[in-house]
């Protein structure tokens, strides 16, 4: 979604707390930190079943996507699921198969209707949040792909050293962009954001 921003720490942490109670919260939980953690575009998200997520009864370090559920990608995609996104997946999927039993074809992010949510209802969830906490502008479900992108790249950009990857193409691969161009747009790149990543260059030596 054009114009979405990143969510900010303090609005991270309004949501989680608000998610909370009833099953379809703690589901709408899960997707939040699944798209935070992840990466994965909402389409991708809701297109998971448990099958993706889970094998022999354990979450799954690494999820693919298949390339049909991929916006304009030749191939499917691998992501290495972070600590906190396999946990979130721990704590909702019992809830799920008390719900729907352990069917490995259900959807993970499981309607009250049958099939996935759609698109429409996991941005109504995004604006009924944003809505309660009086959040600024332009928070969509894209907000939560954009708050990896912008976490990856600052977390790059710390832990940076000669001879390893530069965090803009870091960037780049975990969210599976072609073009670092469109990673510097993602995260909104500017001039003082590259200036701040040169000046703490330091090769040792003198000078």
């Amino acid at each position: 979604m054009q114009g979405c921003r990143p969510l900010e720490q303090r609005e991270i942490e309004q949501a989680l707390t608000a998610l909370n109670g009833s099953r379809t919260r703690r589901r709408d939980r899960c997707l939040l930190l699944m798209g935070i953690y992840s990466g994965f575009r909402i389409s991708e998200l809701l297109s998971m079943r448990v099958w993706d997520v889970v094998q022999y009864g354990k979450v799954l370090t690494r999820v693919r996507v298949a390339r049909k559920h991929m916006k304009g990608s030749r191939k499917s995609r691998e992501v290495a699921l972070n600590v906190k996104a396999r946990k979130a997946l721990a704590e909702w999927l019992p809830t799920l198969f008390r719900w729907r039993g352990n069917l490995p074809d259900t959807f993970v992010f499981q309607s009250m209707k049958g099939g996935a949510i759609t698109r429409q209802h996991a941005a109504r969830i995004m604006r009924g949040l944003a809505a309660r906490f009086s959040w600024p502008p332009q928070i969509g479900t894209h907000s939560l792909r954009k708050t990896f992108a912008k976490g990856v790249y600052e977390q790059a950009c710390k832990h940076w050293r000669p001879g390893r990857e530069l965090p803009i193409r870091v960037a780049q691969k975990s969210l599976g962009h072609r073009s670092s161009e469109v990673t510097e747009r993602y995260i909104g790149l500017d001039e003082a954001a590259v200036d701040s990543v040169v000046l703490a260059l330091d090769f040792g030596g003198g000078a």
